[in-house]
């Protein structure tokens, strides 16, 4: 019986996983990939738009996809997923400048409001006329927060982000003078970002109880295969197992050690844009964290797993009158995230660089891919 081609495989896998997953999820992570050709021994290679997408898919949804196209293509099918470069474009349109012009916003913003993924009327007009905060405080005092932060933005960030953001939060607020402890209060939007304080990797690795210092700026790391034979076998690699997009591949005789980046907890916080951050010359990072956490998005609900995903519905159908917002209507929201939309957000955004970048995508010779 001869075998599908990669793109009528992947077509027909697509349409599997469609009817398999959420709609949400399909749509997030699955509904904008291709198939990359030239894949040799009937593998499959996947393209996506962005090292995040690539993560969650390899950490959240592989299982899933392996088995789809085992099912269908009648044995087990290599997959890898691989970035694809942005293509270059001929330059912008007087559309897009005056999209942009209007927009006006800062270079260093690090979650879009126009583009794909940008939020419609309909939730731009919910996060600037809703007060989470006040909202919070009326169904209870900070049951809310337990109810809703801690439990869905915990699960959205994951425990580790979400301890780094907490513990963020905490090092702010001790470190506040007495006179400045009006800053502490939410109802007003000037308060949202903290003030700029800055940030001790070695304070925060060790509060986390970590020992691994990268875990929050980022690093490299071995790859898994490389420090296996390493450390067990004895003996270096006699070839890169291609498993990164970028990695840096250090011959030794006739083997080598495979290196790769990894981002840290700043990139997290940063991407979802509850963090500025700026790095001196020196490699010190003075930060600012926001605070006032709206409703996630179905985007980002849409990445959770589907226990998880129940349970926000079912919590918007219990408190949801209390934002004045039903599930239907929420369930219309297009944004990647509420974050930027909401009222002082642009305003108390003082810094405007980015965390540490890969030192890898520098590298223009060697085993660099």
């Amino acid at each position: 019986m001869p075998q599908p081609q990669p793109e009528q495989l992947w077509g027909a896998s697509l349409k599997q996983l469609e009817t398999r997953i959420t709609q949400t999820t399909f749509e997030t992570w699955l509904k904008d990939t291709r198939v990359i050709p030239g894949a040799a021994n009937g593998d499959l290679v996947i393209g996506v738009k962005n090292e995040y997408t690539k993560d969650w898919l390899e950490n959240k949804l592989l299982d899933t996809v392996s088995q789809t196209v085992a099912g269908i293509a009648g044995r087990t099918v290599p997959i890898e997923f691989v970035v694809e470069a942005a293509p270059v474009q001929a330059g912008p349109t007087p559309a897009a400048l005056a999209a942009e012009e209007a927009d006006d916003r800062d270079e260093g913003e690090p979650v879009e409001i126009s583009g794909p993924g940008s939020p419609g009327v309909e939730e731009l007009a919910f996060a600037r006329e809703t007060n989470f905060h006040r909202v919070k405080t009326d169904m209870g005092r900070w049951l809310p927060e337990l109810q809703y932060d801690s439990l869905f933005w915990n699960a959205y960030l994951g425990d580790q982000v979400w301890l780094f953001y907490r513990h963020l939060l905490m090092h702010w607020t001790r470190g506040l003078r007495r006179k400045d402890m009006g800053r502490l209060k939410m109802e007003h939007e000037q308060n949202h970002w903290t003030t700029v304080f800055r940030l001790s990797y070695r304070k925060a690795v060790q509060w986390l109880g970590k020992s691994n210092q990268k875990i929050v700026p980022g690093g490299i790391y071995e790859c898994h295969k490389s420090d296996t034979a390493h450390r067990v076998l004895k003996e270096d690699l006699d070839r890169c197992c291609q498993a990164h997009t970028v990695h840096d591949w250090q011959a030794r005789g006739e083997g080598g050690r495979c290196y790769y980046w990894r981002a840290g907890l700043l990139h997290r916080l940063y991407d979802e844009g509850l963090l500025a951050i700026e790095i001196s010359g020196s490699g010190r990072a003075r930060v600012q964290v926001w605070r006032n956490l709206p409703l996630l998005t179905p985007r980002q609900v849409g990445s959770m797993n589907s226990f998880l995903q129940d349970q926000h519905e079912r919590w918007l159908e219990d408190n949801g009158h209390f934002y004045e917002l039903t599930v239907d209507r929420w369930l219309k929201f297009e944004a990647r995230s509420l974050v930027p939309c909401l009222p002082g957000y642009r305003e108390g955004r003082q810094l405007s660089g980015r965390p540490p970048e890969n030192p890898l995508l520098a590298k223009t010779s060697g085993g660099a891919g």
